[in-house]
């Protein structure tokens, strides 16, 4: 059974005291759209972990999240905002 694709929105998250939510069944992620930089990458990161992996604890996928964040950002690795 194929998977349903991930949907990413982005919008501000203060009311939820986050920077990124994720709803594992649904497959949907939620990035406040005020992050910048690594903390952007490591957050985006975190959640699409949530969904893909839900059986990792939160350690593990904070840890992981912020490992590959790192990584990608040493590699150059930058979002680029459109418009």
């Amino acid at each position: 059974m194929k998977k349903k694709p991930i949907k990413v929105y982005y919008s501000h998250l203060g009311q939820y005291k986050a920077v990124g939510l994720a709803w594992k069944e649904e497959r949907v992620i939620a990035i406040d759209r005020r992050l910048k930089g690594i903390q952007k990458i490591d957050t985006s990161i975190h959640e699409l972990l949530h969904v893909m992996f839900p059986e990792l604890t939160e350690s593990q996928v904070t840890k992981s999240a912020s490992e590959m964040a790192k990584v990608l950002w040493d590699m150059g690795i930058r979002f680029v905002d459109n418009g």
